[in-house]
């Protein structure tokens, strides 16, 4: 999920524990009347669910802060699993031989992958890249046992081998950035497959649920006969995401490539709750969340997509906060004055290049760019008196825009 870029690391350090007034929570409307369950989430903040019908079946959804709420159901059974960068969705429909792995284009094209020459075939996720993972019946399969797979364009439906075939198609079969699937092999153990390497069993069990750019994994694992989140990596292999004080349990359900992890906590009575963790900073609570809403996925920019059900999905999007100081105050009146606007987040600061907007009062003064969440900007212009002086950080497709405290920058004769 790449359509912003940060310097993928694994290691990156954040500032948790965080704080309710770092996220805006965004609830997303329904979609004609129903509430929704949000599956997935792409680079860019867009989300794909379903939303129940009261009596049976379901209306396909995207929304986009953009955007807004679109029913993007098509004529045949499509059941959504994920949506990439491009704002194509994976998924399995119901076609006129039976259920196969589709894809969903933007424009509401519905594309039959196909299966591996059995009857049935399920696409699981995308990515970035338009490629797709699942699983699939082949003409020598037990009945209702798939094969994994990964189809392109380019070379159609590839099987991973009878090694990876399992009863039914674990909804687990993910696809990384760099076209690596994991998933689960008949032995409960998990695997990671490559172009040149093939099929890998990494030699514990568990249930992978998401690989970023680095090939760090998370997922649900065994320790102890007891199960909790995951994190594996090429270097140190599988380590446990240990659950806070008070919880029983606790599962991993999505990694971006800062290595940030967002998950599940659950207590033996069955209270649920989200996390972050991060290899700095440890698991804490996600705040602004009720118990019951789960931690789904997280994307590049920070942003988490919670899920509860059947009630309305919801998105967390890290607050920019805007502190502006000057280079003297009071100043006389022509001289220069420099104001400099510094923007950040529980996540960093925004992407360079994007604008902040010096005010003075309502009168624009200047735009200026960030770089390294720092903007500078001067005038020789201010006439004596106090200003009210203001920075505008004006936002992007991810972040809300956010403005600085007033200044009152004293000018005298």
């Amino acid at each position: 999920m790449k359509l912003r870029i940060l310097v993928p690391t694994l290691l990156l350090a954040f500032t948790f524990p965080a704080i309710a007034q770092d996220y805006k929570v965004t609830i997303l409307p329904k979609l004609n009347g129903l509430n929704t369950n949000g599956f997935s989430m792409n680079a860019s903040g867009q989300v794909v669910g379903a939303a129940p019908v009261p009596g049976g079946g379901w209306r396909n959804f995207l929304w986009s802060r953009q955007g807004g709420m679109a029913d993007i159901t098509v004529q045949t059974e499509f059941s959504i699993k994920s949506v990439n960068a491009g704002g194509f969705i994976a998924g399995t429909a119901l076609v006129p031989a039976g259920y196969h792995a589709a894809v969903l284009s933007p424009g509401g094209a519905l594309q039959d992958l196909g299966t591996l020459g059995g009857v049935a075939s399920h696409a699981t996720t995308i990515n970035d890249q338009g490629q797709v993972a699942g699983c699939s019946e082949t003409p020598n399969s037990k009945p209702v046992y798939e094969e994994a797979f990964v189809w392109s364009t380019s070379s159609g439906m590839q099987d991973l081998g009878p090694g990876t075939e399992t009863l039914g198609c674990p909804t687990d079969t993910v696809i990384g950035n760099l076209g690596q699937v994991v998933g689960i092999l008949p032995n409960n153990d998990v695997f990671l497959w490559t172009a040149d390497q093939g099929v890998q069993d990494l030699g514990f069990p568990g249930v992978p649920t998401a690989i970023n750019d680095a090939n760090a994994m998370v997922g649900a694992g065994r320790f102890g006969g007891v199960a909790n989140a995951f994190l594996w990596t090429p270097s140190g292999g599988e380590q446990e995401l240990p659950p806070l004080p008070g919880y029983v349990y606790s599962y991993s359900a999505s990694i971006n490539n800062h290595g940030q992890v967002v998950g599940t906590l659950a207590t033996q009575p069955g209270t649920i709750r989200s996390f972050i963790w991060t290899q700095a900073t440890g698991m804490h609570l996600l705040p602004a969340t009720n118990a019951g809403w789960q931690a789904v996925a997280i994307n590049d920019a920070g942003q988490i997509l919670l899920g509860r059900g059947g009630t309305a999905t919801r998105l967390m999007t890290p607050l920019m906060k805007v502190t502006l100081t000057s280079s003297g105050n009071p100043s006389q009146a022509g001289q220069t004055v420099t104001f400099t606007a510094v923007v950040t987040s529980v996540q960093g600061a925004p992407p360079d290049g994007e604008n902040i907007v010096i005010k003075d009062g309502t009168k624009i003064l200047g735009s200026v760019t960030l770089s390294s969440g720092t903007a500078s900007f001067s005038t020789s212009s201010l006439k004596a008196g106090t200003h009210t002086i203001v920075a505008n950080y004006v936002g992007d497709v991810h972040y809300f825009s956010s403005k600085s405290a007033v200044l009152k920058q004293v000018v005298t004769q």
